[in-house]
């Protein structure tokens, strides 16, 4: 069991975004004392500890220090940022590395190896499957896989991408991200009004124009029917421009992000949750989406795809319905049960909870999670 740990994050912002709650709930939940350093090379902030510092001093002297000496002994930033991150692993007896996104396990990999610390690096998503990381990171991924103690997917799909990449399987593990459910509330989507709930970043590999038109079929069915759409992204203009097209402006509502508390109490009242998750052209998929998790979790029936971890957690009409990618006539058949028949959302919904709760909450996670990193050290 690890005293120490370096919980390490490449961002360009010191901060995580609402769609990363799994960041926070993994930095909570270590069970030792922890040094966290979040940034890109050259701007890592050190955190923990009563600690709130750069890595590396960002005043003009030394921005002109570090210039010169890469210069002269014609070496990198990337260079200068691995001296410093053993420099801080020695400082800090630091017994493991814990990296989050299989790219910023490349980041520290030569850190970790000339401090002579183990590596455990947990990949999400798109680290693991797009096209540009695939090209751009393969060989440092094969490099990584090598010398990495312990790798981590979150979904079955992954795990086998991960090995197809050149991870030795016997260091691969599978370890969803947990949804963190409150006790004491539920959904009662047999009372509730039908209100559909999508959340999560308005991208492409979530197929938000999809779930809309699928509505839209819906609504002519059900009229009294409602979206809820909660989250921001690229596809935002796009998701306005077709409500409009399809002229159910007056049944959507575009929330925007919001903070955790204020989704949970949009999943209270809605009738059914969809995600029509698909692969994206670049390749970027789905790991095991925590917005799925936690609409289940809260006693919700989800309406989603056989993608990535979905149909890990998800079994096709017992706790939820799951439809091929691009099946949308298959979306509006399974939204429309649950529209019709709140009965049967409930009966569905509250199995989804119970699978939540017996596998796959926050608290399960961690325990999982630890349990790697325990066998780490």
């Amino acid at each position: 069991m690890p005293d120490s740990m370096l919980f390490v994050v490449n961002k360009t912002k010191a901060a995580f975004s609402p769609s990363e709650t799994f960041l926070k709930s993994h930095l909570i939940g270590m069970k030792c004392d922890v040094v966290t350093l979040l940034g890109l090379p050259g701007k890592r902030i050190i955190g923990g500890g009563g600690k709130n510092k750069y890595l590396q001093s960002q005043s003009l002297f030394y921005k002109i220090l570090r210039y010169i000496e890469r210069k002269i002994r014609n070496i990198s930033i990337v260079d200068q940022d691995n001296r410093e991150i053993v420099n801080l692993i020695k400082q800090e007896n630091i017994d493991l590395v814990f990296a989050e996104y299989g790219i910023t396990g490349v980041s520290v990999m030569d850190a970790c190896i000339n401090a002579e610390v183990p590596l455990i690096v947990h990949f999400h998503g798109w680290d693991a499957y797009t096209k540009y990381n695939i090209t751009t990171y393969g060989r440092d991924y094969k490099k990584m896989f090598t010398m990495a103690f312990s790798i981590i997917a979150v979904s079955n799909h992954m795990k086998n991408q991960l090995i197809r990449l050149g991870a030795n399987e016997s260091k691969v593990f599978v370890n969803p991200c947990g949804a963190d459910i409150p006790q004491n509330v539920c959904a009662k989507p047999a009372s509730a009004p039908v209100r559909f709930l999508m959340v999560g970043r308005l991208t492409k590999k979530k197929a938000p124009l999809m779930s809309i038109e699928a509505f839209a079929a819906v609504q002519k069915q059900v009229p009294d029917a409602i979206l809820e759409v909660i989250g921001d992204g690229p596809l935002r203009e796009e998701c306005y421009t077709l409500v409009k097209k399809l002229n159910i402006k007056d049944s959507v509502i575009f929330h925007g992000s919001l903070p955790h508390d204020e989704v949970i109490k949009s999943f209270e009242k809605a009738r059914c949750f969809i995600q029509h998750s698909i692969t994206a052209d670049d390749g970027d998929r789905e790991g095991t989406p925590v917005a799925v998790l936690e609409a289940m979790g809260m006693g919700l029936p989800v309406v989603s795809t056989f993608h990535g971890g979905i149909s890990d957690v998800i079994e096709n009409r017992v706790t939820g319905s799951l439809v091929e990618e691009n099946d949308i006539e298959g979306m509006i058949r399974e939204m429309l049960k649950y529209a019709k028949d709140p009965i049967y959302a409930k009966k569905i919904g509250d199995k989804a909870r119970q699978a939540v709760l017996r596998n796959w909450t926050n608290e399960k996670s961690i325990e999982r999670l630890w349990s790697i990193i325990e066998a780490s050290s």
